[in-house]
C-alpha cells in the first residue's frame, strides 16, 4: 500500500543538534545510530567494491550516512544533522517531511510550488518501492522533499513519463526538489537526486573531488548528453551514475508492470538511456583517474552497469525494441578498460 500523508505534532519532532565543522578528509570513526551489534564504520576499512550499487543489506547506505554525519565537504563544511519536520506533513513510516517551495529558496527558476499532497508524489514513492534497496536508501539519505511543478515542462508533456525535473544542492544534504507533473517522472527525479547526493557525500562534487576521482578539475571531456559541451570528469561521473540509477529503477518497474501504456513509456526512456550510457562510458573508461578507493568503486560501477545494460537490452528486445548490434557497447567497453 502506498504511503500516506499526515501531519506530525511538535511533540514528535526531533531536535536539531549543534555540530562542529569537520574536515572532509577526516579518517576518524564514522559512527551511525544503529544497533550495538554493528560496529562503527571506519573510512580506511570501507569495502568500496560494495559502494556503487545499492545493497540489499544497506551497507552502502550506512557508509554514506556515516560519512555525511561525521564530516563535511567543500560546499557543506558542517556534518549532516537530520532536521526536525517542523510540523510539516510527512510520509507515514518514513520521517521525510514534505515542505512547500518558499520564495526565498535558492532553486532554479524552472520550479514552481506544487501542493504537498499531490497524488503523483505518493504514486512515485509506490514506484520506488519496486526497487527495495533504493527505497530504503531514499528513506535514509533524504529528510525533506519539496514538490514542484515544472515551469519549463511543455504543457503537452505534463503527465507523461518524459516530463521531469529535479534538483538537490550539496550545501543542503537531505533536501530534494522534484516535479510532480508525472508520477513516473517524479520517481525518476527521486533516484536521480539520490545518486547525486550519495556521490557527493562519498567525495565527488560536481566540481572538485576530494576522494575517488583524481582528474584535474580544469580538464574537460565531451558529453554525449549535451552535444558540443565539454565537462569535468566529476560532472560526467555524476551524469552516468545518476543515469544508471534511472536504468535500474526502470528495469525494476518493468518487472511488475502490466499496463501496456506505462510499459511503452518506460521502454522508450530505457532505450534512450541505454544509448547514452554506452556512449558516455567510453569517455569515462578512457579518461577517468582515481585513487585506490576510487579504482574499486569504479570497477564495481562498471560491473553494475554491464549487468544493467545487458538486462535492459533483454527487456527492450522482449518488447520489440532492438538496440543491441553484435557485442554490446558495454561489453566492448569493459574489454577495453580491463
Amino acid at each position: 500500500m502506498a504511503p500516506e500523508l499526515r501531519f506530525v505534532g511538535s511533540g514528535q519532532q526531533n531536535r536539531l543538534r549543534r555540530a562542529t565543522p569537520v574536515s572532509a578528509s577526516r579518517s576518524a570513526d564514522l559512527r551511525l545510530s544503529r544497533s550495538a551489534a554493528k560496529p562503527p564504520i571506519r573510512l580506511d576499512t570501507i569495502d568500496w567494491q560494495r559502494m556503487a550499487e545499492p545493497q540489499h543489506d544497506q551497507y552502502d547506505t550506512r557508509v554514506t550516512l556515516a560519512v555525511a554525519t561525521a564530516s563535511g565537504s567543500p560546499l557543506r563544511p558542517w556534518p549532516y544533522v537530520r532536521p526536525s519536520s517542523d510540523g510539516r506533513p510527512i510520509l507515514v513510516g518514513t520521517g521525510i517531511a514534505i515542505r512547500p517551495l518558499e520564495p526565498w529558496e535558492s532553486v532554479p527558476q524552472r520550479f514552481a510550488p506544487a501542493p504537498p499532497d499531490h497524488p503523483n508524489l505518493l504514486k512515485a514513492i509506490g514506484l520506488l518501492l519496486r526497487w527495495p534497496a533504493a527505497y530504503a536508501q531514499f528513506l535514509t539519505l533524504f529528510d525533506s522533499v519539496y514538490p514542484c511543478a515544472g515551469q519549463q515542462i511543455p504543457a503537452g508533456m505534463r503527465g507523461m513519463a518524459g516530463g521531469s525535473r529535479s534538483y538537490s544542492d550539496e550545501r543542503r544534504f537531505g533536501a530534494l526538489y522534484v516535479t510532480v507533473d508525472s508520477a513516473i517522472g517524479c520517481a525518476h527525479g527521486l533516484v536521480r537526486e539520490l545518486a547525486h547526493q550519495k556521490l557527493r557525500a562519498l567525495g565527488v562534487s560536481l566540481g572538485p573531488a576530494w576522494r575517488l576521482v583524481t582528474n584535474d578539475p580544469a580538464e574537460r571531456f565531451p558529453s554525449p548528453i549535451r552535444l558540443g559541451a565539454a565537462r569535468p570528469m566529476t560532472v560526467l561521473l555524476h551524469t552516468f551514475y545518476a543515469l544508471l540509477y534511472l536504468i535500474e529503477l526502470d528495469l525494476q518497474i518493468l518487472e511488475a508492470e502490466a499496463d501496456p501504456v506505462v510499459r511503452d513509456h518506460i521502454l522508450r526512456i530505457l532505450q534512450r538511456n541505454v544509448v547514452r550510457m554506452e556512449a558516455g562510458f567510453r569517455t569515462v573508461a578512457r579518461h577517468i583517474r582515481t585513487d585506490h578507493a576510487g579504482a574499486q568503486f569504479i570497477c564495481s560501477f562498471f560491473s553494475w552497469a554491464h549487468s544493467a545494460i545487458d538486462r535492459a537490452h533483454d527487456a527492450l528486445f522482449g518488447d520489440g525494441y532492438e538496440t543491441r548490434t553484435g557485442m554490446s557497447g558495454m561489453t566492448r567497453l569493459l574489454d577495453m578498460s580491463a
